[in-house]
């Protein structure tokens, strides 16, 4: 059943019959009720093609430059073969392949997989890089495709977060394209090292928390709806926060298989958030940070989308059971099934034969994890403190050679000035957005960004500059977002600027992303700090 209103984006515009009621209902942007078959548009979705093309291209060009093994793919391309073949792997280890030299005296004695050197970061990352040298062979390719092609994942979700935050395709290309071109993000890509997954499946669980957002809408809307409260429609267009401008045919749908779909009273976006905040902390315990964000974004939106009948309290413990579910229990069991080969085959036994012991030294090996990340204070040329990431005044050289005449080859984990700089230029505006307007969608936004970049102030242990790159998809979705917020007859401008900046930054900087070599007075240009060096 279906009632047609108009809707103008602006809510002082707003005009619907006065028999007719549009209470709080879910609009729906196109004319078949299903804003998904709006999004598939094949005139749209050509923008989608493109920033994947442009963010693959990047990242896999050259891919197997440098023909060695290169800054921590000693360890954790190492270690991925050591999964495959077994302890033995390790005393003929990449290093020597390819003509370095062993590591096989840095192994360290724990209860992890003989061999291993990487211990104190769980198996699913290493399981990944893996998975790219069982296809294309020990070589580096092999071990860095996995990472290249996350990348583009990590693309393709930044753009879909976007689509669903803003229902623009130009905006979402905007925001896919900032992160296709950023440097840390390129880097990242092209390495044979865990940040790069951990950064692909935090913003895919955004990705699923903001869907979540939208089905709390929608079924709120539907509440409404049956409880026929009467609001206008004005209130309806402020609450879903639909098209902005211009007229467009809206539809009001009261049905509810169309609002969601639950498997034991849990949204399908709760279980994938849950999903894929497991598959962070299982590459790397830096995704935990995640799971706090989630939970405060879903309990403040529990608490302040009204429903009828309903009280802030009992809207919050009616979503309690969810939220453990999905946000502690599944990940603890994604987390577990990470560490399953370790648990059917160890130095201890199996989980099957030996099911105390084992149980007993796994819990030893977490500790001693814990112990190493708290103790790890150890001295190394480019570590940096936190405070100083967003200026980007220390970025890390992960390779540099001089070629026979003179040329540089140079790979610098360091971000695209074009978009960091302009980053802390506008995220004031986002910030008093989200305060004084209240806009869930910058809320999101700056959740992610201070949730996963604060907490390393509180962290003792050495630090890097490279620990920022799960950040870097919120730094293009605030840049996108404060391009929104220009008047309308600027926002093509707005976004030219925005964009225009990154891409003169990537053509720039590109040679140094990648170990491309270029002449000297070229490569001291490109450095523009001392502390670059």
């Amino acid at each position: 059943m279906y009632r047609r209103i108009m809707t103008t984006g602006d809510p002082q515009a707003e005009h619907t019959s006065a028999s007719e009621p549009t209470t709080g209902v879910a609009l729906e942007t196109e004319r078949v009720g299903d804003e998904s078959k709006a999004r598939a548009h094949p005139s749209k979705w050509w923008l989608f093609a493109v920033v994947i093309v442009i963010a693959a291209a990047l990242r896999f060009f050259n891919l197997d430059h440098p023909a060695e093994v290169y800054f921590d793919e000693t360890y954790y391309a190492n270690d991925a073969v050591v999964y495959l073949e077994g302890p033995e792997a390790f005393r003929h280890n990449l290093d020597e392949l390819y003509g370095g030299e062993s590591r096989e005296s840095e192994t360290i004695p724990v209860s992890g997989v003989p061999g291993e050197i990487s211990w104190v970061h769980p198996p699913l990352g290493k399981w990944i890089i893996a998975t790219g040298i069982s296809t294309f062979g020990k070589n580096p390719w092999g071990w860095r495709s996995m990472s290249a092609l996350f990348g583009v994942g990590s693309v393709a979700a930044t753009y879909l977060l976007a689509l669903v935050l803003w229902r623009r395709h130009s905006w979402a290309f905007l925001a896919g394209l900032l992160i296709a071109i950023d440097g840390l993000a390129i880097v990242e890509s092209r390495v044979a090292m865990l940040d790069g997954f951990v950064s692909t499946f935090i913003v895919v669980t955004f990705l699923f928390i903001a869907c979540e957002k939208r089905r709390m809408q929608k079924a709120a809307a539907l509440a409404w709806a049956e409880y026929d409260a009467h609001p206008t429609c004005s209130e309806v267009e402020a609450a879903l926060e639909y098209p902005e401008a211009g007229y467009e045919e809206a539809e009001v749908a009261y049905e509810p298989a169309r609002m969601e779909w639950r498997w034991l009273w849990v949204s399908k976006w709760r279980l994938l958030t849950g999903i894929s905040l497991g598959a962070a902390i299982a590459t790397k315990w830096t995704g935990i940070w995640a799971i706090f964000i989630a939970g405060g974004l879903f309990g403040v939106w529990s608490i302040t989308t009204r429903t009828p009948g309903t009280s802030i309290v009992g809207r919050l413990l009616s979503s309690t059971p969810s939220l453990i579910l999905c946000l502690l229990l599944m990940p603890a069991c994604i987390y577990l099934a990470s560490y399953a080969g370790w648990f059917i085959s160890n130095p201890h036994g199996s989980i099957l034969t030996e099911p105390s012991g084992t149980t007993e030294h796994f819990f030893k090996m977490q500790s001693d994890t814990m112990r190493y990340h708290r103790s790890l204070n150890a001295s190394h040329p480019y570590q940096s403190t936190a405070g100083s990431w967003p200026l980007m005044s220390r970025p890390i050289a992960y390779w540099y050679e001089e070629g026979p005449e003179g040329g540089r080859g140079h790979i610098l984990a360091v971000g695209n000035p074009g978009v960091w700089w302009p980053f802390l230029v506008v995220v004031p505006l986002v910030l008093a957005y989200a305060l004084v307007r209240r806009d869930w969608r910058d809320g999101l936004i700056l959740a992610g960004y201070f949730g996963l970049y604060l907490p390393w102030f509180a962290n003792p242990r050495t630090s890097f500059f490279y620990y920022m790159t799960p950040v870097v998809p919120f730094m293009a979705l605030a840049l996108v977002s404060a391009a929104r917020r220009a008047p309308e007859a600027l926002r093509p401008a707005a976004a030219i600027v925005v964009g225009g900046l990154a891409v003169v930054g990537c053509a720039f900087f590109y040679p140094i992303w990648t170990g491309i070599e270029i002449p000297p007075n070229m490569w001291n240009n490109l450095m523009l700090f001392q502390s670059w060096i």
